[in-house]
């Protein structure tokens, strides 16, 4: 006889959090392990709620204790700008600013994005405004605000298998007007009861400091003439690269990928091309003293799990017309 195991599952917004959560059922999944994750996210709520910060807060990133790039030029044509994305729970964001989770505005007309071949809602994840990207981000021609969704539904225990992203491009000034829109109900599972929902992918609705910071390849990509030069001259040479210099933790817009994606980034569905690395949203903000922003106190603010590499990276074709994107885990 099969069995029901039913996921207490929170409202996709932490202001929901006081609401009594839907029900939903995850094959597979154990009763005790469903109820200490849902506890656990509505205590992770309650935590944020009482860690609300103004509007003006910004964070600052640690330069590293010494100079790289006089110490070792060869560097400076590796050198790619990253914009670290700061969420935090925070005053509602305007409407169309940069933000993590939703409201999103969006057109009466128009469709929410739903899982293909479905009707199953997927969930507004981040919300980007082009000045809010480092200068090298290309967004599509004629767009300045990015929307990224993707799908909390999975039907077994191996989620990052089936994430599944899309991304809207708009021009801001045409969602003037637009009514905000959240599908938290359907995020959340309360749309949709037959369907597993992972609310562990479903942020709280955040708001962002951008900060630009420089950030070089992983030590892993790194060509070996390039190593043997940073052991050679550079102040604790590979740990101190790897530590203070290589990818940046957290949430980011461009810069670099991290190791595996960067060496072999997923081939394009419509033309088999590697695709650019776009931008990681990452369940903590930092996990060493070195990425931990002066003023910041909470490294996993919003309230995401993200399976074993505690992360998700897209990628966009900017060779293809549609310009499709792909999630890696």
């Amino acid at each position: 006889m099969n069995r029901r195991v039913f996921l207490v599952a929170g409202a996709a917004g932490i202001a929901g959090c006081s609401r009594r959560p839907a029900v939903v059922a995850v094959p597979g999944a154990s009763p005790d392990l469903v109820l200490a994750q849902a506890q656990m996210r509505r205590d992770h709520a309650e935590a944020m709620l009482a860690q609300t910060l103004p509007a003006s807060t910004t964070f600052s990133t640690t330069k590293p204790s010494f100079d790289v790039l006089s110490v070792i030029p060869e560097l400076k044509g590796l050198v790619r700008l990253t914009m670290r994305l700061h969420p935090h729970v925070g005053e509602a964001p305007k409407a169309d600013e940069s933000k993590l989770g939703e409201p999103f505005p969006w057109p009466a007309t128009e469709p929410w994005p739903t899982l293909p071949g479905t009707d199953a809602a997927l969930a507004g994840i981040l919300q980007l405004r082009a000045e809010d990207a480092p200068p090298q981000v290309t967004f599509k021609p004629g767009t300045d605000l990015l929307q990224l969704f993707w799908n909390p539904r999975f039907a077994d225990r191996a989620p990052r298998k089936e994430l599944h992203a899309e991304i809207v491009w708009r021009k801001r000034s045409d969602s003037a007007g637009n009514v905000p829109k959240s599908v938290g109900e359907a995020a959340s599972g309360r749309a949709d009861a037959g369907s597993g929902v992972w609310t562990d992918y479903v942020p709280f609705p955040c708001r962002l400091a951008p900060e630009r910071v420089m950030e070089f390849p992983s030590w892993d990509v790194l060509p070996e003439r390039m190593r043997q030069t940073v052991r050679d001259k550079l102040p604790g040479g590979e740990a101190a690269y790897r530590n203070d210099l290589s990818i940046a933790e957290g949430s980011k817009v461009g810069g670099y990928a991290p190791s595996q994606p960067e060496a072999k980034p997923p081939a394009c569905p419509t033309c088999r091309w590697g695709m650019d690395y776009l931008l990681t949203i990452a369940e903590q903000e930092w996990t060493t003293a070195r990425w931990q922003p002066d003023g910041a106190k909470q490294p996993r603010a919003a309230g995401l799990k993200l399976g074993p590499s505690a992360a998700v990276h897209l990628f966009v074709c900017r060779r293809c017309e549609a310009w499709p994107v792909a999630a890696v885990g």
